[in-house]
């Protein structure tokens, strides 16, 4: 671990020293002398007061570390070899009890015979001059999983960067196996909780505190399929004095332990039940913990609640809890089987436990790499899509041609960005960014398309359509001429005219197939030119103001419905239908050819330059184009609304798919801001 690693807990000592411990137990004690610093140089060289220590004291006190009920840990230097060790005596009250005394040694003895890295180690178990009992061990230095648990739920930053999830389950793997290792040996902790887990500046992690520990006279506890043969086993710990003091220290009835860490089991009393699944359901506790920043069981006053509480079934899953923490689903599974109710549902063991969180790690560890490279797509999906918004702002003062050329740039990043978002949800369907962006993209449509584009989309749109196009160009035209053959049932008064007014009709009739064969016509010119021709002429059968509009009606609606028309051809057609008809009525009104109106005794006459008016023909005629008109009209209307209403019932079924996909604050933010699509609010209306 480097010196960054350690600054968090250097920083510590100076703002907060109650973040530290020392030796097992107890809060460190403010002590000028700079000696007794862990990391202080090796010192070989030998004192005075060292060279000879004859029948003094080998351990010189130097300061409490620590005291409870019937103990106290001192730091001393041990004279013979010039460390410091973590120094544990009686009170002095306790000295006078014998059960007290016996528990003192058999604490020492289990420990010391418990050699295992992440145990500390016991140096030396011998007594003062008076008689009264010790031992020493390692002195330990560090954080509480305790501590780091209540900083990292308060947001430190430090220790947030320092301990980060994968390195508190790396740590918890060790613990397991620590564990695992004191099953190994008939020894069950009984008392795992996050302060008894120190964690070392250099990367070590200590399970501390065994006097609680219950010895086994064999491996009850080891799966079958682990347990060594007897000529291989490891030697158990056996030790008289331990074994005649196991019952003194877990008399039935006693509750040993700390509430909400401890099993229904060793919450009840009855000690002959506990076994290495006890230390299972505490590491499953621990792992919630580590997991949530918050206790499986919520802390209550008096503590016979909690024990009262772990009678009943523990809600284990932080994606019920606190949802907020985003536990993966691996993960929590682990916690709740291993804090089941019954001893046999939980893991078989804690090396069995360790296995499942660290399949997590290995596992995660691939997550980790594919959200790396699906982080590498996203941002190159945001570099083509701020390409696309640079190529539509400097297309908007861009003349025709640079227009279509960012259009055309405009759509390459869209569909560049499009891949690099299908690659980063190909690695991570859950990547909040990705769904984002790719909500964006289907939400916000392009305000510009490039020429090529426009053409493929049309060509798209129209693949099944030219025939009913061409087909609904033939019934226009076959009305059209049921016109001209009721014209000759009238009586044609001017045969030129009637003649330039098939003409017309049929040159108009050619620019309509033309129009409903081809997707991709260059305009509508040729149909407009000849509308306007067939308008003109139609102006001398009943003047400009009869007849003329609702052929003009008809005409327009069906051809920008069935070819559809942007802006810029819709108005062009109804200009086309507005000068035919009032160019012929101020050529009238001018006198240059005669007036179809006249007006006399508040009377009007319709003077007809092309047909006669007789009365049936004529009401026939005016019937059959009041009915056509309304009806023609209608009917194309009411099937385009027809296709718009199932389109935007398809819309919202897509919207309904699509929120089941994206997180409906994606949907809100995609629908109500600009997306970052590269699309301006400006551009031509198809």
């Amino acid at each position: 671990m480097g010196d960054d690693a350690q600054r968090p807990f250097t920083r510590s000592r100076a703002r907060a020293p109650s973040l530290l411990r020392e030796a097992a137990t107890g809060a460190e004690v403010p002590d000028s002398d700079a000696s007794g610093d862990p990391q202080q140089p090796v010192d070989l060289e030998q004192t005075s007061d060292e060279q000879d220590h004859g029948e003094q004291p080998r351990y010189r006190p130097r300061r409490t570390l620590g005291e409870g009920g019937i103990g106290k840990i001192l730091l001393c230097k041990d004279l013979r070899t010039r460390r410091d060790v973590a120094l544990k005596q009686l009170q002095d009250y306790a000295l006078e009890e014998p059960d007290i005394r016996r528990r003192f040694e058999r604490e020492a003895r289990v420990q010391a015979q418990l050699e295992h890295p992440s145990i500390v180690p016991v140096y030396d178990l011998s007594s003062h001059p008076d008689g009264a009992p010790l031992f020493t061990m390692r002195r330990v230095c560090g954080l509480t999983l305790e501590d780091i648990i209540e900083a990292l739920g308060d947001g430190d930053p430090e220790l947030s960067a320092l301990f980060t999830r994968h390195r508190l389950l790396t740590a918890f793997c060790s613990v397991c196996l620590t564990v695992a290792y004191a099953h190994s040996r008939g020894v069950i902790h009984r008392d795992l909780k996050p302060a008894n887990i120190m964690f070392g500046e250099f990367g070590e992690v200590s399970v501390l505190d065994w006097g609680l520990c219950k010895v086994l006279t064999e491996h009850q506890d080891e799966p079958a399929s682990r347990r060594r043969p007897p000529e291989q086993a490891r030697p158990s710990i056996e030790d008289q004095q331990t074994a005649r003091t196991v019952h003194a220290a877990t008399m039935d009835g006693a509750i040993l332990g700390t509430p909400g860490y401890m099993p229904p089991e060793q919450s009840r009393g009855d000690h002959s039940d506990v076994s290495g699944a006890a230390d299972i359901y505490s590491l499953g506790a621990i792992l919630f913990e580590l997991l949530t920043f918050e206790p499986l069981i919520e802390r209550q006053h008096p503590p016979e609640l909690m024990v009262i509480a772990a009678g009943f079934p523990a809600k284990a899953r932080p994606s019920e809890r606190y949802p907020e923490t985003a536990v993966p689903l691996e993960l929590e599974e682990i916690c709740v089987r291993a804090t089941q109710l019954e001893p046999a549902e939980r893991f078989a063991s804690a090396r069995e436990l360790c296995d499942a969180v660290q399949a997590y790690l290995e596992g995660s560890q691939d997550l980790a790499q594919r959200r790396v490279m699906a982080e590498q797509h996203l941002d190159e999906a945001r570099i083509a899509l701020k390409s696309a918004s640079m190529s539509n702002a400097a297309s908007k003062d861009a003349t025709n041609t640079d227009a279509t050329n960012t259009a055309a740039l405009l759509m390459a990043g869209r569909t560049r960005a499009a891949q690099q978002l299908r690659l980063a949800l190909g690695l991570m369907p859950d990547h909040e960014g990705a769904r984002s962006i790719t909500a964006q993209l289907l939400l916000k449509l392009p305000q510009d398309i490039d020429p090529a584009t426009e053409r493929q989309m049309r060509a798209a749109l129209g693949q099944h359509r030219p025939a009913k196009r061409l087909g609904a160009v033939i019934g226009l035209g076959g009305a059209l001429i049921a016109a001209a053959a009721i014209a000759l049932w009238m009586g044609v008064r001017n045969w030129t005219l009637y003649s330039l007014w098939l003409l017309s009709l049929a040159a108009m009739m050619a620019a309509g197939a033309r129009l409903a064969r081809h997707d991709a016509a260059p305009s509508l010119g040729p149909f407009l030119f000849a509308l306007a021709a067939y308008l003109g002429i139609q102006s001398t059968v009943a003047g400009p103001l009869f007849l003329l509009p609702g052929v003009a009606l008809t005409v327009v609606t069906m051809t920008i419905l069935l070819r559809r028309a942007n802006k810029q051809q819709r108005g062009a057609a109804m200009a086309t239908c507005v000068c035919a008809m009032l160019l012929p009525l101020a050529l009238q009104l001018a006198g240059v050819v005669p007036r179809s109106y006249l007006f006399a005794d508040g009377l009007m006459s319709i003077h007809s330059g092309m047909l006669e008016l007789p009365a049936l023909p004529t009401m026939v005629t005016l019937l059959v184009s009041a009915v056509a008109t309304l009806v023609i009209p209608a009917l194309v209307v009411g099937r385009w609304v027809d296709r718009l209403v199932a389109v935007e019932q398809d819309q919202a079924l897509r919207h309904w798919r699509l929120k089941h996909l994206v997180p409906e604050s994606t949907l809100r933010s995609a629908t109500d801001e600009p997306a970052a699509t590269g699309e301006g609010e400006a551009g031509h209306e198809r």
